[in-house]
């Protein structure tokens, strides 16, 4: 007979032990790993965080306010407003930095930069703006992020579990097509000219559109269109990337709109980026050295007496980072001391009864309140601006609530849609944002298309993706 081998159980016991030992051991190195270099990035963030800030400062105070004085761009600072601002600053972006969630990360860093670091940098060096709109904006931030920070994923909805994209993306075609034909009918086609930038104002002067056609063409142009865009890149499909190219400039040779030509390099940029997963950190090093390189001109020109960087500037500096930030202080400046508007001036307004008691738009009167009565220009506002402008404070944390519950919804999708869409969604929303209300923004700056497009696009399962 043969003898069977005992087993020892205690040594069998220390064998697993010294296993599970191992497996612990493997996978607190991993967990270490992956938080050091959680804190490399952090860090990296943080320092380009605080460089931004400086570069700002800078190109305020030497560029921006000495050629666009007259628009109210002026450098008075004080040493306790500037250091007022740093605080500000650094409480409201480190907790930015806190997010983990990926995509509503990408938003509060792309708002932070795009809209609420410039209006820090405006209280820096001017007197008149006010510390508690300020700091209100600063807790609309911290809201956002608390809600941005929450673990529980939103269920990503699909209207039609993805099966009539190709149908979708055939009649969005046609229906681009359609829609271009009857504006070219009932305007003029400018062709080259309209990029002549002296003319398109001449052009947008005789501009028509056939009823309902506003909201059609503003789908078109900032979501269908950059929709399209994405797929084909995405799908590296060829025809798409022409077709969607092409019609955005035709789009513009007809309405003479810059913001048209913008939105597709715009959301080139994002695509790119985000797909080496750089977004974040390439956008604060891409407007670092916007901002050098424009102060560098500048300072340049001004013993020169050249103007040649005099459009660059103007576009970065004064219209896209420092105008925006100040019609919002105007807007707080005007509305602290007259009614709010309670929504009255839209169909929120006209559903509750509410009487407007304001003869022409908010922008128009907070323009002619800072201009001497003027009422050529309407000044746009992001929704900070405007949120306040309908209900006050309370109305800046209700809208700042459903934008980051918005971004949040979206950023349900990422097992679903690639990131690079989503990216490029919450990218767009935060670029709009800035001079848009949210609930226009909503409804005809392209948000609620996007997110439309979300939902037909969306397939049945996490296998089934674009």
């Amino acid at each position: 007979m043969s003898e069977t081998k005992k087993t020892n159980p205690i040594s069998e016991r220390v064998k697993e032990c010294k296993h599970h030992l191992k497996k612990v051991y493997r996978e607190g190195l991993c967990v270490l790993e992956a938080t050091n270099k959680k804190c490399s990035q952090r860090k990296g963030l943080l320092a380009l965080g605080f460089l931004y800030k400086i570069v700002l400062d800078i190109y305020f105070m030497f560029v921006v306010s000495h050629y666009w004085q007259v628009d109210g761009l002026v450098c008075r600072p004080s040493a306790d407003r500037f250091l007022v601002s740093w605080i500000v600053y650094i409480i409201g972006y480190w907790s930015i930095l806190k997010v983990v969630n990926y995509i509503v990360s990408v938003f509060l860093h792309l708002q932070w930069v795009l809209i609420i670091a410039p209006m820090i940098v405006l209280f820096g060096m001017q007197q008149e703006h006010s510390f508690i709109y300020l700091i209100v904006v600063l807790m609309v931030l911290i809201l956002q992020v608390q809600v941005g920070k929450k673990n529980h994923r939103m269920r990503a909805i699909s209207l039609a579990e993805g099966r009539i994209r190709p149908y979708c993306t055939i009649t969005c075609c046609i229906l681009i097509a359609a829609i271009w034909i009857i504006m070219v009918v009932w305007n003029n086609f400018e062709g080259l000219k309209a990029f002549n930038i002296t003319y398109i104002y001449e052009m947008r002067s005789h501009l028509v559109f056939p009823p309902m056609f506003g909201y059609l063409v503003s789908w078109i142009t900032r979501a269908i269109l950059p929709w399209i865009f994405v797929l084909g890149l995405f799908k590296k499909n060829v025809f798409l990337i022409l077709y969607s190219c092409i019609f955005q400039a035709l789009y513009y040779m007809v309405l003479g709109y810059k913001s048209i030509l913008l939105i597709m390099g715009i959301v080139f940029i994002i695509y790119l980026l985000s797909t080496y997963r750089i977004l974040i950190v390439g956008t604060y090093i891409g407007l670092i050295s916007g901002i050098v390189l424009g102060t560098i001109c500048g300072f340049v020109e001004k013993f020169s007496g050249a103007t040649a960087s005099l459009l660059f500037n103007g576009i970065l500096g004064e219209r896209t980072l420092f105008i925006p930030a100040l019609i919002k202080f105007q807007f707080y400046d005007f509305f602290s001391h007259f009614p709010k508007i309670h929504f009255a001036d839209g169909m929120i307004g006209k559903l509750f009864s509410e009487a407007n008691l304001y003869k022409y738009g908010s922008g128009i009167i907070v323009y002619a309140y800072n201009n001497g009565g003027s009422l050529a220009v309407e000044s746009n506002t992001g929704y900070l601006g405007d949120s306040y402008a309908q209900l006050g404070f309370v109305g800046m944390m209700l809208i700042g609530a459903m934008v980051i519950l918005l971004v949040r919804f979206i950023s349900g999708y990422c097992k679903h849609v690639p990131e690079q869409f989503l990216c490029c969604v919450v990218g767009c929303i935060a670029v709009v944002l800035n001079d848009s209300a949210f609930f226009t923004a909503l409804m005809t700056g392209g948000i609620g298309i996007w997110i439309m497009m979300l939902l037909l696009y969306t397939g049945r399962n996490e296998n089934d993706k674009l």
